[in-house]
């Protein structure tokens, strides 16, 4: 009943405890997410569905993940949640499709180099954001980052369903390394420390992370995923920085020797990640700072997103469109980039 392809699908103009869907615009693993009308006060939002038999209860963990994250722009807003007969919801600020969605939509179904370049280092900003909770996502991948209509934060994170504290909250320690834990993630970007079932960290995001940006250029992963497992693990563990890199500036091959080497209780070092890739902005001579789709049609973008995307004007302070700090020098930036 629960599985994506046999569960309920609530239909436009239906009813969901106040609020009234509009259109469906995701699915996930156990629940779907649909735009709806909030009946009362005539607001839009998004809401997800999570149905009470499915076989792994995530939503009340991503509420009380969400819960922690208000106030910063690099995640949905929190809206209310409840349950009803056979689900439980949580409804959330709406935003636009996720980079996966734009990326099959976009010409040649794959991101140009400046959009490649700064989603790269957005998506490390909200990765490192989320960390700072004291969770690891463990979930990370192009699917759950969401667009939102903003120049200076365009892209959101969201599905804390699989996140998991890398604190021990008696004592404040990291937690301990442990094997046998089961497979975590979505195999296409799941880390090697995932396919060997061991506890996963701050350092297994990053990688898929790395993974996630491959997609993202290419239109695709070098390797099959859940279809071939074994292959998968392979082709991860024998591909060279230099082999994954072909299509991406050399600034990469840095970053993804450096992730590769970050041990299990270690702070990941972001600071040098978003410095690479500022440093890749800065050897190209972009004429535009616009995101990929900002080209398309509006009729293509309506059929996406259940929201506007004009991302509005760049704002004065920032760099390759990045947002900066006043203080920050163009040649030793990073921490204090756009942190919200």
């Amino acid at each position: 009943m629960t599985e994506a392809n046999h569960r309920p699908e609530f239909q436009p103009g239906e009813q969901i405890c106040s609020f009234e869907v509009i259109r469906h615009v995701g699915s996930g693993g156990y629940g779907d997410i649909y735009a709806v009308k909030d009946v009362n006060w005539n607001e839009i939002y998004a809401i997800k569905i999570e149905f009470l038999d499915a076989p792994q209860m995530c939503l009340h963990v991503e509420s009380a993940i969400m819960k922690k994250l208000q106030g910063s722009l690099h995640f949905p807003r929190y809206i209310a949640e409840g349950m009803a007969h056979t689900f439980r919801y949580i409804a959330l600020e709406l935003l636009g499709p996720s980079l996966s969605t734009m990326r099959r939509a976009l010409p040649q179904r794959k991101y140009t180099a400046y959009s490649i370049l700064r989603l790269s280092y957005e998506m490390v900003v909200c990765i490192q954001q989320f960390h700072k909770t004291g969770y690891a996502h463990r979930d990370i991948k192009p699917g759950n980052f969401l667009i939102r209509p903003n120049r200076e934060y365009p892209l959101c994170l969201i599905d804390f369903g699989l996140a998991n504290s890398f604190i021990n909250q008696a004592t404040g320690d990291h937690i301990p390394f442990k094997a046998n834990v089961g497979f975590t993630g979505t195999w296409r970007y799941a880390s090697l420390n995932a396919h060997n079932e061991v506890e996963l960290s701050r350092r297994d995001d990053l990688i898929s992370w790395f993974y996630s940006i491959l997609e993202l250029v290419d239109g695709s992963v070098p390797w099959p995923g859940s279809h071939d497992r074994n292959e998968t693990e392979k082709m991860k563990q024998t591909m060279t920085a230099e082999q994954l890199c072909i299509h991406l500036p050399s600034e990469y091959i840095s970053i993804y020797k450096y992730i590769m080497k970050i041990k299990f209780d270690e702070v990941p070092d972001y600071d040098f990640i978003k410095n690479q890739l500022i440093q890749a902005l800065k050897r190209h001579e972009f004429n535009s700072f616009r995101f990929d789709w900002e080209f398309l049609k509006q009729k293509d973008l309506d059929e996406i997103s259940a929201i506007n995307l004009e991302m509005g004007d760049e704002p004065s302070n920032v760099m390759y469109g990045i947002q900066i700090d006043s203080k920050c020098s163009l040649y030793s930036c990073c921490s204090c980039c756009n942190v919200a």
